[in-house]
């Protein structure tokens, strides 16, 4: 009975395997990203968010909202953030493709005046994996 060595066989089929994947990885796929951002006291705020994928179609965002550590619900004066997307940051790869780099925020709080409260973002959509950019947390007072 005759042996074939496998081990260059493996070698070869696992190197095919990582071409595969590094390829895939510059096709779009659906992506979900988040950011959360601290906003102190009440009133109306903008937030310029970068996103760290590019999206080849238009992302949908969805907000939500709690209080930060340590603040306390007051039932008569109930904590609110409202949140909107104002304008998006994009560039025309050609004619017919945007690509969906980032988007501006407008946040509008009600509340107790010294409150704080974090607004979370979450942005889904095809995207493509961007160049090293930095989601990072944008801290804003309003």
């Amino acid at each position: 009975m005759t042996f074939i060595n496998s081990a260059p066989i493996q070698r070869a089929f696992q190197n095919q395997r990582s071409r595969i994947d590094n390829a895939t990885a510059n096709f779009g796929r659906e992506r979900r990203v988040a950011g959360s951002l601290l906003i102190e006291g009440i009133g109306r705020t903008g937030i310029d968010v970068r996103f760290p994928v590019v999206f080849v179609t238009q992302p949908v965002m969805v907000f939500g909202q709690q209080l930060d550590v340590n603040e306390h619900y007051d039932i008569s004066i109930p904590p609110q953030v409202e949140a909107t997307v104002s304008r998006w940051t994009s560039r025309q790869a050609d004619p017919n493709n945007v690509l969906w780099t980032g988007c501006r925020i407008l946040a509008t709080t009600r509340g107790h005046t010294t409150q704080r409260q974090i607004l979370t973002w979450v942005a889904t959509g095809i995207a493509i994996d961007a160049d090293t950019a930095q989601l990072g947390s944008t801290m804003d007072s309003i």
